[in-house]
């Protein structure tokens, strides 16, 4: 495997594990009622903070409630799985 491959495949990585956690942020929310796009565009927001945030050398914008995971319901997450494999099939 040459370097570029490696390194495409690590960036692949990177962009799939963006994807679930996106999914999953999505799929919390659309338990508490969001609909799947309002659940989408708000975990997507909340992606894009983190981000920000990660660049942040005050690390101010982590604390920011825009940038805060919506809490996992654990007796759930069968449900929350689905949900967030079926976002992944209609969004992503």
């Amino acid at each position: 495997m040459t370097k570029d491959q490696h390194l495409q495949d690590q960036e692949d990585q990177y962009q799939e594990a963006l994807v679930d956690a996106i999914c999953n942020d999505a799929a919390a929310f659309v338990i508490d009622g969001y609909t799947r796009e309002q659940a989408v565009e708000k975990a997507k927001a909340i992606n894009q903070r983190q981000q920000e945030a990660d660049t942040d050398p005050t690390s101010a914008l982590a604390t920011l409630a825009e940038a805060q995971s919506p809490t996992q319901h654990a007796e759930r997450g069968a449900q929350i799985a689905a949900i967030a494999d079926e976002l992944r099939e209609e969004f992503f």
